[in-house]
């Protein structure tokens, strides 16, 4: 369940990828809810902050999976 995923801004195609140990519907589901107010998270703070841009959070890419926090912090970076 633990992945490496990536959320792509459909206009200016901006890229943000993280790691998380939550199920990934969970996790797009707190993504979305930062859309409610600055500060909760960076992609929905770049929707937020740039007009007519958006990312769905509903069809993230998963890069990788992996049960290490080690080793998919290692991953995000690459």
């Amino acid at each position: 369940i633990a992945v490496v995923y990536k959320l792509t801004c459909d206009r200016c195609f901006k890229v943000y990828i993280w790691q998380t140990h939550l199920y990934v519907n969970h996790r797009m589901k707190q993504h979305k809810e930062g859309l409610k107010g600055e500060g909760r998270s960076a992609a929905a703070d770049h929707v937020l902050n740039n007009k007519h841009h958006g990312i769905n959070f509903n069809t993230p890419e998963i890069l990788a999976k992996d049960s290490s926090k080690i080793r998919r912090e290692i991953k995000e970076t690459l």
